[in-house]
């Protein structure tokens, strides 16, 4: 039976990820796309997750995964982040998005505990999974951050913010994904955040500047349009043999290392110039922390 939960009771949504969906995860203060709950019932089979993501300006795109497509990464991710029984997992954003979802709901996977409080008011926790602006502010507080874990995604995460959490005894692991992808590169804890070694099992090549990946962790597609008659639009791209992009630009540097150098059509026109939006935002982060 399909079920749409919102993310405005983050508890009963991740219950409700125990059934075998599909599952529409939504935010609760957007309006629902036209025919949606209809669009849900054609899910491609075996579809377990069917996550809304937009980015700020974009329409909604309904991005459909089977279970095991998350499955596939609890142990690793546990391994690369030292997540496990125990752990107090602190996930500071709406479950709408993927990344903080993904990190409350594998928090359970591995028996730790997902502490689902704002940045600000939690304080017992060991490891955080935040964003690039979260993590500077953090850093911006005087709490006793040694020993604790910051995992990093969504954007670039400058070299000078890694160097002052690590300062303050923290442990840095970047990754680099996407909602269609899942995890692409991982970083270790003490490794460059920059250069990011491949997850396990995941295949990454680079085409013409334009990143693909190949495994496991791929989702599935988006749902119908409204007509019912083909996927819904998206940036997701894929090969006869496999790959799949959504158009995310970087390099694969020789030993297999993961360089992202702009996200898919995170640029803009001014002055006759093109401005990577992801340089933009670390230059604004750095000027938080001095």
């Amino acid at each position: 039976m399909a079920v749409i939960v919102s993310d405005e009771d983050p508890r009963e949504l991740l219950h409700a990820l125990d059934a075998p969906g599909p599952v529409a995860v939504v935010d609760h203060q957007r309006v629902l796309p036209k025919g949606f709950a209809d669009r849900l019932r054609q899910a491609p089979a075996g579809t377990w997750l069917v996550a809304l993501t937009s980015g700020s300006t974009a329409a909604p795109r309904a991005v459909c995964r089977t279970r095991d497509s998350w499955q596939a990464s609890v142990a690793d991710l546990a391994t690369a982040v030292g997540t496990g029984a125990g752990s107090r997992v602190l996930v500071p954003g709406p479950l709408s998005s993927t990344l903080f979802l993904h990190a409350a709901w594998h928090a359970g996977q591995v028996g730790a505990t997902p502490v689902l409080e704002p940045l600000g008011t939690a304080r017992r926790w060991d490891v955080a999974h935040v964003v690039p602006r979260q993590l500077v502010s953090l850093l911006a507080t005087d709490a006793d951050l040694s020993g604790r874990t910051a995992v990093v995604a969504g954007a670039a995460l400058p070299v000078a913010v890694t160097a002052r959490a690590r300062a303050r005894g923290m442990r840095v692991v970047a990754y680099y994904g996407a909602s269609e992808l899942s995890f692409v590169a991982l970083g270790p804890p003490d490794g460059d955040p920059v250069s990011l070694p491949a997850f396990p099992g995941v295949e990454v090549v680079s085409r013409d500047g334009v990143l693909w990946v190949r495994g496991r962790l791929l989702a599935s597609g988006y749902l119908p349009d409204e007509a019912g008659t083909a996927p819904s639009s998206g940036p997701l791209q894929r090969d006869p043999d496999g790959w799949a992009s959504v158009g995310d630009r970087g390099d694969v540097l020789p030993d297999g290392s993961v360089v992202v150098t702009g996200r898919g059509g995170a640029a803009v026109q001014t002055g006759g110039v093109t401005v990577d939006v992801a340089e933009v935002e670390s230059v604004l982060a750095l000027s938080l922390i001095h």
